[in-house]
């Protein structure tokens, strides 16, 4: 089982090229976007029809042996009861007349939901794909006209403007009162200005430089910005951010969380990873309770860093100048994803990411205060 650890990045499909089908200098044609489908939901299936089974195997056991005996009786019986009884038999068999009926429109109910949920689903995966095609389409076309009209800079212009239209399909940023890692943010961000100052001093290079050649600018023109968060208006979830980095020049966001293990107050376990449940039985496969998180952001076009709160108060400028890497390497016109992982170099001490049993227990020694104390009044 592989571990997880901080810090941790997750890349939006936009800025991973290599998701996208490999395109050639030929034309594709252009994807057709799927009908939208008409048919109407149905009202939900019966979920407890069994009880009209039991009513009606109740009934059958019932009129079959009755109906035996008064065929066999009924002669003897007075003008009177032998009314009675036909009555008698004629509601026992109109009820069950009536519960056939009943589960017959009941499954054919069943059978539309059934038919209704398969073309939906086939609808769902058919846009996800008509998206992916969408995207290897619009990349493929600007390698075209890059290779019939290479002008330079005009090229480089154009890669900028292509992948800045695309950030640029971003919810609303809203204000919010809420943080998670209040003291981390306070302490990270102090640390920010001292480190702007030195490079306003000149103190640090320009450019990134590899022994094999590589190279690209070194970008300081991204802006921090705390307590703000974003809306999920389909999933009605709003989303409170620790930090955002913002590279202006292609309107990239890197949203950046500061992960504590338990709540200093409450003492209740933060950001833990928990077994995921498979039909009612725990696996091996850990995930955390922020990936359905971080997937909306990835969804809308961010780049989500994660840190742990110890890497940020011990190795503020390793976490700083990760930061600016990133923001560094993607707003470089000539970056290729493909060597993102080959030169991401975090340069810090890996911290585990922990379980709720984990959390649990440094919460029980207060460890979070080992390393906050130097830098914070604690009670």
């Amino acid at each position: 089982m592989q571990k997880r650890t901080y810090p941790s990045i997750e890349l939006p499909r936009i800025l991973n090229k290599d998701l996208i089908k490999t395109p050639t200098s030929n034309r594709i044609p252009e994807p057709v976007e799927p009908k939208k489908i008409n048919l109407r939901k149905p009202k939900p299936k019966n979920e407890k029809p069994w009880y009209k089974r039991i009513f009606l195997l109740f009934f059958l056991m019932i009129i079959i042996p009755y109906t035996i005996f008064t065929v066999w009786a009924t002669p003897s019986f007075s003008q009177t009861e032998q009314e009675k009884f036909w009555i008698l038999v004629f509601v026992l068999i109109s009820a069950i007349i009536w519960a056939i009926i009943d589960l017959m429109l009941n499954e054919r109910k069943n059978k539309k939901l059934l038919r209704y949920q398969e073309v939906t689903s086939e609808y769902e995966k058919a846009i996800n794909q008509y998206w992916i095609e969408r995207e290897a389409y619009d990349y493929n076309e600007w390698l075209w006209r890059m290779e019939e009209a290479p002008e330079g800079k005009e090229a480089l212009a154009e890669k900028f403007e292509f992948i800045k239209q695309r950030l640029e399909i971003n919810p609303k940023i809203s204000d919010s009162n809420y943080s998670n890692s209040e003291l981390g943010i306070k302490y990270f961000l102090k640390k920010v200005e001292e480190y702007k100052s030195e490079i306003e001093k000149g103190f640090t290079e320009n450019t990134y430089q590899y022994n094999d050649g590589y190279q690209f600018f070194r970008n300081n023109t991204g802006v921090f910005y705390s307590k703000k968060s974003l809306v999920d208006f389909e999933n009605n979830e709003v989303y409170d951010i620790d930090l955002i980095y913002w590279v202006p020049e292609v309107n990239l966001f890197i949203n950046i969380e500061i992960d504590e293990p338990y709540n200093l107050d409450s003492k209740y376990p933060c950001h833990s990873l928990v077994n995921t449940d498979v039909y009612g039985q725990k696996t091996k496969n850990l995930v955390s309770i922020d990936d359905t998180r971080d997937a909306f952001f990835k969804n809308n076009n961010w780049i989500v860093i994660r840190f742990a709160e110890e890497q940020i108060i011990k190795q503020p400028k390793m976490c700083y100048e990760a930061i600016v890497w990133v923001g560094s390497f993607f707003s470089s016109p000539l970056y290729n994803f493909k060597d993102f992982k080959y030169y991401l170099n975090w340069n810090m001490d890996i911290v585990n990411k922990w379980s709720k049993t984990q959390a649990n227990d440094w919460a029980a020694i207060d460890y979070r205060k080992t390393y906050l104390k130097e830098h914070f009044k604690l009670s």
